[in-house]
């Protein structure tokens, strides 16, 4: 039921080797480097695995570098440099879908901004134009109207996070951490006031300032090398002008001495601790030895707190330590959740202990082996990719801009490898001794947002000189023209799949990935879903998956934990509406121990009665938990509502049951279910990895030998149709005092294996599926009324449900729901039908990306599940490919007609009090109230 915890060494990942008593060979990430004389830092690393190139650029500014009463500044300025620029109007995201691009995407954080995406080769002309322009030519695009617009869009971002339980820790902990005048003192968000206070010569002044080719780090990795970007990068970003350059400051780690607390009220239904040290940040030996301070703290499935708080004395639901990172210093991290009843002070009192025991005594060698191992497969597991969060493009620049170095993982690796318990008793000692800041976080009314009133009187913003010694380069691209057009893409080039049969029945398929030596699998079976659960027992299929790590074979749920992790594999169980399955990502080197563990999970699962009781305790509270987070709560209560009482998906999309189920599940109802429903001939064993397929089902064959099919035939669940309501339905779930209302809508369309399938979900695109897609382009872009605004279609084996939803502020929940009835009903009625440029992007967006979608094995192995899953040919990623490209508006259109306006079910959860009437006099359908169950209350 537990995930295995990776080790983060702070905001770097460091790889370490195991104890050994020859180094071992360090991990590298090859790279070249050249800088323009008007300063832009390029760092360049080739991978050909396939035909794209990860585009990163990290501008080196942050929360950190804003003046008091401009907070949130850096975060604004992000969402302004997707508004288009003065040689591309219009939406950042448009010329990118129609090549197909993949991962994209824009942060802030303290310390920079970073924007990435990953392109076919052939359109990286494409990605430099645009990236370029924003950086040269943006400030003639932004205007009054499209700074409001993103001031509004984010404002709703912070209030969906307000929204929250615990939604407001955070600007509590840094403000409480930090003093004042420390530039970490404010969140990355900003106060709502500061960014109403935000004027258009501000923004202006902030982005001449800071955001010039001197303060930039751009990366190239993927089908690229040194000569081509040195040509590309120099023609496009070349005669930029220089800007001042950002001051790198001194680390400011702020250590406190003395302790101080908090304490606030939220409606949260189980209290919460939080422990909070300020300690070194990134580049620094303290900072790698903390993060193995955390993992064996807290980190691990059977770290020390694990084991005394979660397992021992059954005091928490769950507990966790971690060291993070950013450049000026860093925080270490305790978080408790409480169990209901217990004194979050008793809690205290064990973690003070824990902590004290192990800076006084040190990890033991284990501990210490297992923290460098699961270290290192976390590190090759980030690496597979090239661009993205944790791919090597992020881990160059990282390095690059907060550190100075683009090596410096070379140094987290050394100082993680060679630590001794000796140095993580003396890091614990200097810097978790004194100076922590507790906040408890009781249940209770919520507790009134931490936004600071405006700066009165505030200075006008000025720009400081260009940064001297720099200069541009003359450029012969002819900017009124546009981006470059891309004509052609490469070709997608998706593995042959080898299929083979255990002794046992079993299939297995294999799409063989030579490069990392890493193997990855599931098991599949059929039958085994939440549709298999008995009758007046929901949650049981994923409760008993859940159980089957906490203890198989000879191994109890801790030491299972450990020698998980002590093989750096990552192993896990879980189930859907259709089927379960368990999963498997093990070093090559060690994959024949690591699938005798998952035989023991699959084949063995102990069912211990007191892991048992302490599994339900902690499934119980994620149940609360789960009711008191609103988009949980309004998905749990719409599925019931679209099949019918009696139906096998009539459940929560969690899979999590009722209270009253888990309550009353026994061992033995556990111990039948699994036996009867996991059995190999239902089941299909799917690989990617480097190894062969005689090898692979040898291995298997072994592994798994013990596993039989039993005697009687494998039941089977019928999945009726089921009719759309006559007429529309509204129902409401009161949260008082939330800041938003979360808006969901929908029905039930046919199953994911009708040949209208593939058509229905182009036309779901279309309107809700992409960022440019009807529905946010409206509710986020236009009217400024919500982050986000989307609509999908989920795949199942039945019927299955299409659900419009967007989380929106409170005070624009009726006109919000107006919005989207429209979008829906005139989209469906052929009021608005698709236009050929939307089809046409949508369609560049899903052929041309395949070739950089697949760029992992998770990627590939997602793929093979559903060829399995839904009985797909093998060159399904082809066949479906093909289908979308030769589709036509008006098919689309056809297929859209599936959505019946007159059938639709809403759930709308927020505050009654300020949305019930509103939401009444739209006249949308009957409206009912229910509670947190989905009972009629009124």
């Amino acid at each position: 039921m537990q995930p295995a915890r990776a080790l983060l060494s702070l905001a770097l990942i460091a790889v370490a080797a195991p104890a050994a008593a020859a180094p071992p060979k360090p991990v590298e990430i090859a790279y070249d480097e050249f800088s323009l004389p008007n300063g832009l830092r390029v760092l360049v690393h080739t991978d050909r695995k396939a035909p794209i190139v990860a585009v990163n650029i990290w501008y080196h500014v942050g929360s950190k570098d804003e003046p008091l009463g401009r907070s949130g500044f850096a975060h604004l300025f992000e969402h302004l440099m997707f508004q288009g620029s003065e040689n591309h109007p219009g939406e950042f995201f448009d010329p990118f879908e129609l090549v197909g691009a993949t991962d994209q995407n824009g942060t802030t954080n303290s310390d920079r901004t970073n924007y990435f995406e990953n392109v076919p080769t052939t359109a990286l002309d494409m990605a430099l134009w645009m990236e370029s322009d924003r950086m040269g030519h943006l400030l003639g695009a932004i205007d009054q109207a499209v700074l409001d617009e993103q001031r509004g869009v984010v404002q709703n971002e912070k209030r969906q996070g307000q929204n929250q339980p615990y939604g407001e820790v955070f600007e509590r902990i840094f403000a409480a951490s930090y003093p004042a005048n420390h530039p970490y003192h404010h969140t990355t968000i900003g106060s709502m006031a500061d960014l109403n206070a935000a004027t258009l010569d501000d923004v202006k002044n902030w982005f001449k300032s800071w955001y010039g080719p001197n303060n930039a780090v751009l990366v190239l990795a993927g089908d690229i090398d040194l000569a081509t970007a040195k040509a590309k990068v120099a023609r496009y970003f070349g005669d930029i002008a220089p800007t001042a350059k950002v001051k790198r400051m001194k680390p400011q780690i702020a250590a406190r001495t003395a302790s101080t607390r908090e304490t606030m009220s939220d409606q949260v239904p189980q209290a919460r601790l939080y422990r909070v040290w300020n300690v070194p940040g990134v580049g620094t030996a303290d900072a790698d030895r903390l993060a193995v301070l955390g993992y064996v703290l807290g980190g691990a499935r059977s770290s020390r707190l694990d084991r005394r708080l979660v397992h021992g004395d059954k005091l928490v639901d769950s507990v966790s330590a971690s060291a993070w990172g950013s450049e000026l210093g860093g925080m270490f991290f305790i978080q408790a959740d409480v169990k209901a009843g217990v004194d979050p002070a008793t809690v205290e009192k064990i973690i003070d202990e824990e902590l004290k025991a192990l800076i006084a005594k040190g990890p033991t060698a284990a501990e210490l082996a297992q923290a460098k191992t699961v270290t290192e497969a976390a590190f090759l597991r980030g690496i597979e990719r090239i661009g993205g969060f944790g791919g090597k493009a992020d881990v160059l620049a990282e390095c690059a801009v907060l550190v100075g170095k683009p090596t410096c993982y070379r140094d987290s690796l050394k100082t993680t490898a060679a630590t001794t318990a000796a140095q993580v008793k003396a890091v614990g000692k200097k810097w978790l001794s004194k100076g922590d800041y507790t906040l408890t976080v009781t249940p209770g009314a919520k507790a009134a947002p931490v936004d600071p009133p405006a700066v009165a009187n505030l200075p006008p913003t000025t720009v400081p000189p260009p940064a001297k010694g720099l200069k541009t380069t003359p450029s012969d691209v002819d900017r009124r023209a546009g981006p470059p057009v891309t004509t052609t893409f490469p070709p997608l080039v998706f593995p042959a799949l080898e299929r083979g049969t255990l002794a046992n029945g079993a299939k297995v398929v294999l799409a063989r990935r030579p490069g990392l030596p890493l193997v990855q699998l599931t098991v599949q079976i059929a039958d085994a879903g939440y549709t298999a659960d008995p009758t007046g027992k929901p949650g049981t299929a994923a409760f008993a998956m859940g159980m089957l790590d906490e203890g198989a074979g000879s191994y109890g749920a801790l030491a299972l934990g450990d020698r998980t992790e002590a093989l750096g594999a990552v192993l896990g169980t879980g189930a859907s509406f259709d089927g379960a399955s368990l999963y498997l990502s093990a070093l090559t080197k060690n994959l024949e121990p690591s699938l005798a563990l998952l035989a023991d999970v699959l084949l063995r699962p102990t069912f211990d009665a007191g892991e048992l009781e302490r599994v339900r305790a902690q499934w119980l509270a994620g149940l609360k938990q789960e009711k008191a987070r609103p988009n949980s709560l309004a998905r749990r209560a719409i599925y019931p509502l679209l099949y019918g009482a009696g139906h096998p998906y009539a459940t929560s999309p969690s899979g999590t049951g009722t209270e009253a189920s888990i309550a009353g599940l026994t061992q033995a109802e556990l111990k039948a279910w699994v036996a009867a429903r996991l059995r190999p001939d239902r089941a299909t064993v799917i690989v990617v990895g480097d190894i062969t397929l005689a090898d692979l089902t040898a291995k298997l064959d072994l592994a798994l030998a013990g596993w039989k099919a039993p005697a009687a035939a494998a039941p089977a669940t019928p999945l009726p149709t089921v009719a759309l309501p006559k007429k529309a339905r509204v129902f409401l779930i009161d949260q008082p005092g939330a800041v938003q209302a979360t808006i969901l809508v929908g029905q039930l369309v046919p199953a994911s294996t009708d040949a209208g399938a593939t058509p229905l979900e182009i036309a779901n695109a279309v309107l809700g599926g992409e960022f440019g897609s009807r529905l946010n382009m409206n509710l986020r872009e236009a009217k400024h009324w919500a982050y986000g605004a989307y609509s999908g279609v989920s795949d199942a084996l039945g019927p299955r449900p299409w659900i419009a939803s967007a989380s929106v502020q409170i005070d624009k929940t009726a006109e919000s729901a107006k919005e989207l009835e429209r979008e829906i009903r005139e989209y469906a009625t052929a009021a608005r039908p698709p236009l050929p440029a939307e089809l046409a992007k949508i369609q560049a967006t899903e052929v041309r990306g395949l070739p950089g979608s697949y760029e992992t094995a998770g990627a590939v192995l997602g793929t093979l599940t559903g060829i399995v899953r839904f009985g797909r040919p093998d060159d399904w990623a082809a066949k479906r490919a093909a289908a979308v490209s030769a589709l036509t508006p008006a098919q689309v259109q056809a297929a859209a007609a599936a959505i019946k306006p007159a059938g639709l079910t809403w759930v709308i959860v927020g505050d009654l009090s300020k949305i019930e009437s509103g939401v009444r006099a739209l006249k949308l359908g009957d409206v009912k109230v229910l509670d947190a169950d989905g009972a009629v209350v009124r």
